[in-house]
Formats: C-alpha cells, sequence, structure tokens
C-alpha cells in the first residue's frame, strides 16, 4: 500500500502511541520478565508470520545476528520495566543512538565528530543521574540492566541497515521466535488469570506486533525530522500510564537525567539532518 505522508505520520503516531504502552502492562502482569518477554514475542511472530504471508527469508548469519541483538533488546528491556521505575527503563535504552555512534567508530571505523563527543558526554551527565537517584531506590540492577538494553538496542538499526534487501521482517520475526524460548523456564511456575491474558495478547498483538508492522511502513515515506521528533512519544507516555494505573514516580534526579538525554539525542538528531540538508543542497 502507497502512502502520502499525511497517514505515515499518522501511522508513526499509532506506532509509538502503541510503543507507550509497554511499560504499564509489563509492570501490571504479574509474571517473570522472562515469561512476558518471551510469550509477547511469541504472539508477535504469529502476527508477523500471517502479515508476511509465511514469506520468511531463510536463516543466514546476518539475520541470525540481527535476531541475538534483538532477542537482547527485548529480554533487557522487559526486565529492566520489572527492576526500575517504567521512565528509567524507557529513557536509559533511548541512549541508544549514542551508543550507535561508539559502535560505528569501533566496529566500522566511522569517524568521532565534536558533535558525538557533546553527546556523549551529556547523555553520561544523564546516566549518572540516573544512577544516583537509584541509589536509595534500589534500582541499581535494573538501571544497568535498562542501559544493556540502550546499548543492544543501537544495534538493530545497524543489523537493519546491513540486512539484505526484505529481510528485515525476517530478522524480526526470527527474533520474536528466540525470544520466546525464554518463557520456557517459568511457563510450570506461572499464575495464569483473565486480566494476564488479556494484557499478554495486548501486548504481543499491538504493542509489538502491529505496531512494528505501522513503524516499517510510515519510515519510508515521512521526513528524517518527523522519524526523530514523533517516537519522542513513547518515552514521554510510558511513564505517564504507569504512574496513573501503578502511583509510580520516578526520582527528581532520573526525571532531570531522563530531561538530559532526551534533550540531548533530539538535538544531535536534528542537527545530522540539518547538517546532510545543508550538504545535499550544497551539490544541487
Amino acid at each position: 500500500m502507497s502512502l502520502d505522508r499525511r497517514n505515515a505520520v499518522l501511522f508513526l503516531i499509532m506506532t509509538s502511541f502503541l510503543w507507550s504502552f509497554g511499560g504499564l502492562f509489563i509492570k501490571i502482569i504479574p509474571w517473570s520478565p522472562f515469561v512476558i518477554a518471551g510469550i509477547r514475542s511469541w504472539i508477535s511472530a504469529i502476527v508477523f508470520f500471517v502479515y508476511m504471508r509465511g514469506k520468511v527469508k531463510r536463516l543466514n548469519k546476518k539475520l541470525i545476528i540481527g535476531a541475538l541483538i534483538y532477542t537482547a533488546t527485548l529480554v533487557c528491556y522487559v526486565t529492566a520495566t520489572k527492576l526500575t521505575t517504567s521512565a528509567n527503563a524507557i529513557l536509559l535504552q533511548y541512549t541508544a543512538p549514542i551508543w550507535a555512534a561508539v559502535f560505528g567508530y569501533l566496529f566500522f571505523k566511522e569517524r568521532i565528530t565534536k558533535l558525538d563527543i557533546f553527546s556523549l558526554t551529556f547523555v553520561g551527565i544523564g546516566i549518572i543521574l540516573f544512577f544516583m537517584s537509584s541509589i536509595d531506590g534500589g534500582m541499581m540492577i535494573g538501571n544497568v540492566i535498562a542501559l544493556l538494553s540502550g546499548v543492544a538496542f543501537a544495534g538493530i538499526p545497524m543489523s537493519l541497515k546491513r540486512m539484505p534487501a526484505g529481510s528485515d521482517l525476517s530478522m524480526v520475526f526470527y527474533g520474536n521466535l528466540l525470544t520466546g524460548f525464554f518463557a520456557v523456564p517459568g511457563l510450570m511456575h506461572t499464575t495464569v488469570t483473565l486480566p494476564s491474558i488479556g494484557g499478554i495478547l495486548f501486548l504481543g498483538i499491538f504493542q509489538l506486533g502491529i505496531s512494528y508492522i505501522l513503524y516499517t511502513k510510515a519510515v519510508k515515506h515521512v521526513s528524517a525530522i518527523d522519524a526523530v521528533l514523533i517516537p519522542i512519544i513513547e518515552p514521554l507516555f510510558n511513564p505517564l500510564w504507569v504512574f496513573m494505573a501503578t502511583s509510580e514516580r520516578p526520582g527528581i534526579l532520573a526525571v532531570y537525567g531522563g530531561v538530559i538525554v532526551l534533550a540531548t539525542i533530539v538535538f544531535r538528531s536534528l542537527y545530522l539532518i540539518r547538517q546532510s540538508a545543508s550538504k545535499a543542497h550544497r551539490f544541487v
């Protein structure tokens, strides 16, 4: 289906809105993080398989690596959400663009710019504030795992960029299948109720399945600025839904840290977009 920009923006808003409910349902479903991550992903894999009409690419080295990175991201994020505040979990995951710059330098010999150093410095300050806030709250391990989620998340777009054409959905499909196996050891000790079934179905079908399909369709038809700014809906609304349902609130230092991290990521992205547009205009 061909999209115009207006509908693509609408799809992207819907995507971010659906993503933002992740923290809420992960918090209220009384299962272990591995069981939640695994069952959610198996449900999502079914959604992807139906959407792809069973046309999944055959496994290869790049798909396996991408699936492993995707799995690490999901498992770390769900675990972190259980062990720290939802705000900390999602905002620390949003440090991913900074880790992507570091990985680009370490593994692909991409140049580290003054902008990268500036961004790393301020994101580092934000991360320090998160961890200072967690000392009294006993959420240190959760914050560490949330940070690892951001590191893993940085590898997803890097994997997708190096994937053969048409393999992006297959990578996510295999990643969801792999993540599902994390649920197996805890299934025998999981109490199933109607609310938990409803919650996990929402997570698998809408929050992870349909949302990613909408994202892959929309992102090709929106401007670079739209692709940067609209997903910010997720870290803004994610803690809000959790607060409304559970009264959980992040510490004041974590709030300051989150503002610094988000502001730095947005500034860096918009600067790069403007720089790219300027170069393109120069060569016209």
